[in-house]
């Protein structure tokens, strides 16, 4: 009896491919009948993830999207054409759209690999809507994984960048994301599909690519399994994720305030390191609008902060100012701080001249925010709150002025006429620095009559010898 020869590769192929098949329906990627767009560049990630759909699905539901990002000339060509013919042999529908990512990445002060990824996932989505797809197909691998997870890790990447890429999210699938790129190169193989190669991927002016060919060969040589190994890491620090998320959450809504500018209360302090760590580097996302660039050292400078004394402050990525007072660690950042100039209570009036007339109950002047009323020297019943102040006329001896602060002003605290300058006055009173700045005043000169929503200095207060008053009334617009 003649001897069988087995060829081990051909089980190891359909293994993987089965594999890929399984994830699929057990993590419900793709259902009967829907229509799906698939990024194809011709490399074989995506060459393999387009065999493997074409097996799953109807070739009529499969819209091939091949995109020249206008940067390799000649062979970005050949990438289009090479798109073309597999798309034609396998009768599979292909858009293609042609995009100047030096352009992009040059008016948004951004990396070409940045500005790549942004317009990829706009054309694919835009493509999605036009073809009335059902989701979009990405051939992300476990390879991918690993040189990301070890990306964020040297940038100081807090927990969630080491969770790995999803399998999937809204709309977007990843169903070769637990396959290595060795498997997916033999499953090309096994098809009988060549792939070409983008001669960027050997540059080694990509950080992503000084990883992927140094970094990950390397650690293959300690252990051959490293690849795998960095991605069941990567998939454990997701579910430790999803427990801190859960209790960050209650933290944050505890600790944190956003009502103005963004608060991490004191009392922070007292709960779990960890927990600190995530609702900090939450909160500083928050205020940038991104979490690229923020790493642990940035966590560490803004925790470091509430050991500092009060008006202590650092500068943080994005433009963002975190600063010390009396309530917390605030954080704002320059677009914020234009905002809150642009968001005072109230505009400056010109200069409001305390006119001598008599009568009673006069109307001095009228502007869209103050009106000074003259009345008898009555100080029964007088109406005062938050927007009305009373004083003794005879002891204006200059006019005054609604405005905001400016170097030199003082309040006078006592009725021996002691001084207390403005600035320590709002420190301390523990008015948070942010604030100061939009709170106006009535000014004398550089004496402050009121300070509005907080005090009235004693240099112009009322007394029983007083015969004249003056009523100021703010009229917020």
């Amino acid at each position: 009896m003649g001897s069988q020869t087995f060829d081990c590769r051909y089980e190891v192929r359909m293994d993987s491919i089965d594999r890929i098949k399984k994830l699929i329906k057990e993590n419900k990627l793709l259902h009967e009948n829907e229509k799906i767009v698939a990024g194809v560049s011709g490399g074989a990630d995506s060459v393999c993830l387009l065999l493997v759909l074409k097996d799953i699905l109807n070739p009529e539901n499969i819209v091939a999207v091949h995109i020249n990002h206008g940067i390799r000339g000649e062979e970005a060509a050949r990438d289009e054409e090479f798109v073309k013919k597999l798309c034609e042999k396998y009768n599979i529908c292909l858009e293609i759209r042609h995009l100047s990512i030096p352009e992009y990445s040059k008016k948004h002060k951004i990396s070409e690999e940045e500005a790549g990824r942004i317009l990829r996932y706009e054309v694919f989505e835009e493509i999605r809507q036009e073809k009335n797809a059902d989701k979009i197909a990405v051939a992300h691998n476990m390879n991918d994984t690993a040189e990301t997870f070890l990306l964020n890790l040297s940038r100081g990447s807090g927990i969630t960048g080491l969770t790995g890429i999803k399998i999937s999210n809204s709309r977007i699938i990843r169903p070769l994301i637990k396959t290595s790129r060795d498997e997916i190169e033999k499953i090309a193989e096994y098809y009988g599909e060549a792939f070409i190669t983008d001669s960027t991927n050997n540059s080694l002016i990509y950080a992503r690519n000084r990883i992927r060919n140094k970094v990950l060969p390397e650690l293959s040589q300690v252990n051959e399994q490293a690849v795998r190994h960095i991605n069941e890491a990567a998939d454990k620090l997701g579910k430790i994720e999803g427990y801190l998320l859960r209790e960050s959450e209650k933290a944050y809504k505890k600790y944190v305030d956003a009502k103005e500018t963004l608060l991490i209360k004191n009392a922070i302090t007292e709960i779990d390191a960890v927990l600190i760590e995530e609702v900090l580097h939450r909160a500083l996302t928050e205020v940038a609008g991104k979490a690229r660039d923020i790493g642990s050292i940035h966590i560490s400078y803004l925790n470091e902060l509430f050991s500092k004394q009060v008006g202590r402050e650092i500068n943080l990525p994005y433009e963002i100012r975190a600063y010390r007072d009396y309530e917390g660690v605030r954080l704002i950042s320059a677009n914020n701080k234009e905002n809150a100039d642009n968001d005072r209570l109230i505009m400056p009036e010109p200069e409001l001249t305390i006119l001598e007339i008599d009568g009673i109950s006069e109307v001095l002047t009228e502007g869209d925010n103050i009106q000074l009323t003259m009345d008898d020297g009555s100080i029964k019943n007088l109406l005062q709150n938050s927007c009305i102040r009373w004083f003794d006329y005879d002891k204006i001896s200059e006019n005054v002025l609604l405005r905001y602060r400016k170097d030199g002003d003082y309040i006078i605290i006592s009725d021996k006429g002691d001084r207390k300058k403005l600035k320590k006055y709002f420190t301390d009173s523990k008015i948070p620095s942010e604030k100061r700045d939009n709170i106006p005043v009535i000014a004398c000169g550089n004496e402050i009559l009121w300070v509005v929503g907080y005090r009235t200095g004693e240099g112009a207060r009322i007394t029983r010898a007083t015969k004249k008053l003056l009523k100021m009334e703010l009229k917020w617009k």
